[in-house]
């Protein structure tokens, strides 16, 4: 009974077993966990280590012997706590789902630099073959990193996905363009004098906002309806500019 609460608290068979073993026996080596629990003792030592960073035990030193101690059941909470904090991360992709099946457009929101740079290599995931762009350049290098840009179009290439790319007249337009061909891309630049502060990328179904500047956050939408207008948008856009070279 106690270990069955303990799996729906969210240890796995193993990790009850040994929590168990050990909280009956009190400090002791891990052969003598082993030897309550019935798991090998090979194995013991990762789980305890896994253990160990969720506060479940600590490990103390008796002579030359190392001691291992299950945490006071009432550290248990701090699973309670984990499980609560997953729940408040992973909500608003939840009822994103939610409200796609109800009709609803899909949104996602994204702060650190991390999740928007994972953000942007699932721009290069699925089965479409285009990506469309209107994009500030300059701050996106700042922001993303330049090595890391050149590695991800790299990737875009590699899976033959094109790009077509809208992006402020500036200093380093010229060298953008002149890697069009290599980078399986066509650019159009934006009158002298206009700047874009985010990065919009048009890809399937989905439209993906980037904020470089002041605020860093990317949103995600997916939604035909809204996808389908951004890319008539983007075609008036770009009929209506010279191109580039």
């Amino acid at each position: 009974m106690l270990k069955e609460s303990l799996l729906q608290l969210g240890l796995d068979d193993k990790e009850a077993s040994i929590y168990l073993a050990s909280l009956e026996l009190g400090p002791c080596a891990i052969q003598d966990i082993a030897k309550k629990s019935g798991i090998k003792r090979s194995t013991i030592y990762g789980i305890i280590s896994d253990l160990k960073t969720r506060n479940l035990f600590t490990e103390t030193v008796k002579g030359k012997k190392r001691l291992f101690i299950a945490a006071s059941p009432e550290t248990l909470g701090s699973l309670i706590e984990r499980q609560r904090t997953l729940l408040e991360k992973i909500l608003p992709e939840l009822r994103g789902i939610s409200n796609a099946e109800l009709g609803k457009p899909k949104i996602r929101f994204y702060e650190t630099l991390e999740e928007v740079r994972s953000v942007y290599s699932s721009t290069i995931e699925g089965t479409h073959k285009e990506i469309l762009s209107i994009a500030s350049y300059e701050s996106g290098s700042l922001f993303l990193g330049r090595e890391w840009i050149v590695n991800y179009i790299r990737k875009r290439v590699e899976k033959g996905i094109a790009n077509r790319a809208i992006i402020s007249n500036a200093l380093s337009s010229s060298e953008i363009t002149s890697s069009d061909a290599t980078s399986l891309r066509q650019t159009k630049l934006l009158p002298s004098g206009k700047h874009f502060v985010t990065d919009i990328e048009i890809y399937g179904d989905k439209i993906l906002i980037v904020s470089f500047e002041k605020e860093h956050w990317a949103v995600v939408i997916e939604s035909q309806t809204i996808s389908a207008m951004m890319k008539m948008v983007f075609s008036i856009m770009w009929d209506g500019l010279p191109d580039a070279n």
